[in-house]
């Protein structure tokens, strides 16, 4: 019986290893934690910058509205939000204004490489899968003292790259956060 037991034993180690006695294939590790899942926001800590705050309320589509500073964080803005989504061109401040109200984040970027950009994208579309889904991504060419800013209803982050743990962590901090208006409206 016992050398029955080391025979099977021999023979399912020849086969885990193949027959030539080579080492068995790797086994795949646990697969790397989604950037939303690495960083956190602890208690009382202050992410961004708070801003002034200004009225939430509609325009007709088509008025401009003059915004104290860019890109905006708040105030006056149309009725119909843009499309949660990443874009590879500007999208008016009218429309934007809308989504932060819901509670979204808005991202825009300008002076980035091509490798940063897409790093960047990269970022931004892992975020759903952490049911982080309200982000607009666009490119804003006006951009200065900074080469990402991140907004929420209220509050900014200026960066001059895509700092993943910084964008995470502002994301997280101001996601359908206590300061917009309307937080969890689609």
């Amino acid at each position: 019986m016992h050398r029955r037991v080391s025979l099977l034993l021999a023979s399912l180690t020849l086969v885990a290893c193949g027959a030539a006695g080579t080492a068995p294939a790797a086994v795949a590790g646990p697969t790397e934690e989604p950037p939303a899942l690495r960083y956190g926001v602890r208690p009382g800590e202050v992410v961004g910058r708070k801003t002034d705050q200004y009225e939430a309320r509609h325009v007709a589509d088509g008025v401009r509205v003059p915004y104290p500073s860019l890109p905006p964080t708040s105030g006056p803005h149309w009725a119909v939000p843009v499309q949660w989504s990443t874009y590879d061109t500007f999208q008016p401040w009218e429309r934007t204004v809308h989504n932060l109200e819901h509670g979204g984040i808005v991202i825009v970027h300008n002076g980035l490489t091509p490798t940063e950009t897409l790093r960047l994208r990269d970022l931004v579309f892992s975020l759903p899968s952490s049911n982080l889904r309200k982000i607009v991504l666009m490119p804003f060419p006006g951009l200065q003292g900074a080469r990402v800013v991140l907004t929420a209803w209220a509050w900014e982050s200026r960066l001059q790259g895509p700092d993943e743990e910084a964008i995470v962590k502002f994301v997280k901090a101001h996601y359908d956060g206590p300061d917009a208006p309307e937080p969890g409206v689609p």
